[in-house]
């Protein structure tokens, strides 16, 4: 899986295309951004209030007389450079005022009402702004995915090539086993689930956009007839989403569903198989399974050796270039 981030403007088609508008950047840029946007808020807040300080106070300016209490909200209206200073002489004004007029009191703090709206907004708004900053989800480029396609020009470099990637792929089996050991063993939820203490070694679970796929076990028959030695075991994850469930961000009409049903026994060996490693050709420490024709057969055996039977179901090598005990030819029975 590629590890490199797109940097830039996507979309997060989990929250739409609206609220899921997402913006990646490094720290450094983000840290920036961060501190511009404080900034810019602080400005707003003191730009809007200065604009309805001023229409307040050409509204309240009349020709007409007026008792002390309005010429002292026109003063705190002029001079007031925060909606929170304006509130607060306000209050004191309007406390003042409480056993000469009452009605004069109202006034007050009716008129107080619209920067307390303001402050409250512009709180909200310079707390909004710290969620701007995320560690969520980022988009991965997925410029190193897929299958190598190497140049092979001659015989020496086409089993070299074979020998690293049955080692790779021996890699890939040990890898996938660990994972499936650490995360499958009381799999959470990696979006709704928060690692405690107990869970630190289950950290490489949080790798992929779920930690586990749900999937659903059941006992059915032996598919191969009586060749198995126990009842059969069927593994069936239902419907995936490719979404959410793989992490292929794309918009609802681009998404597919995918079901694996998996069906595994213990097969009975006697008469099936030589039950013993031997050498196969040039290869050493073979055991070979034969169960019936096969509908796939590569024309080579490993990098040098022949298919050691047309009934080669299954060829199990402990070869240590490979892997130690990996299983790197499985075919299908007809």
């Amino acid at each position: 899986m590629s590890e490199q981030i797109y940097l830039g403007r996507w979309t997060d088609w989990s929250n739409g295309p609206v609220v899921g508008d997402s913006l990646t950047m490094s720290t450094r840029h983000a840290t920036y951004l961060i501190s511009f946007i404080a900034t810019f808020d602080v400005w707003v807040a003191s730009a809007a209030w200065d604009l309805i300080a001023f229409m307040l106070h050409q509204a309240l300016t009349i020709r007409a007389p007026k008792n002390a209490a309005a010429h002292q909200i026109q003063v705190i209206l002029r001079n007031c450079s925060t909606p929170v200073a304006f509130i607060r002489n306000a209050v004191f004004i309007g406390w003042a005022w409480r056993k000469r007029s009452w009605r004069i009191t109202l006034k007050i703090f009716i008129l107080a009402l619209l920067p307390i709206i303001l402050a409250i907004l512009f709180v909200a708004a310079g707390v909004g702004s710290s969620r701007i900053a995320s560690t969520g989800d980022v988009l991965l480029l997925g410029n190193d995915c897929g299958l190598v396609n190497p140049n092979v020009t001659n015989a020496a470099d086409e089993i070299q090539i074979q020998l690293g990637q049955g080692y790779q792929n021996g890699m890939r089996l040990s890898l996938s086993n660990g994972y499936a050991q650490e995360c499958y063993t009381n799999p959470f939820d990696t979006q709704t689930a928060q690692l405690d203490d107990s869970d630190v070694s289950r950290i490489n679970c949080q790798g992929y956009t779920r930690g586990a796929l749900n999937y659903t076990t059941s006992t059915v028959d032996c598919p191969l007839g009586n060749t198995c030695a126990a009842p059969a075991l069927q593994l069936d994850t239902g419907l995936l989403d490719s979404h959410y469930d793989f992490g292929l961000n794309q918009p609802q009409k681009n998404r597919v569903l995918y079901r694996k049903v998996t069906t595994c026994a213990p097969l009975v060996t006697d008469g099936f198989s030589n039950n013993e490693f031997s050498n196969v050709g040039s290869q050493e420490n073979v055991a070979v399974y034969s169960y019936g024709n096969n509908s796939y057969q590569p024309t080579r055996f490993g990098a040098t050796g022949l298919i050691p039977s047309p009934n080669a179901t299954f060829v199990y090598s402990k070869n240590t270039y490979t892997s130690s005990q990996t299983a790197y030819y499985m075919m299908c029975v007809q």
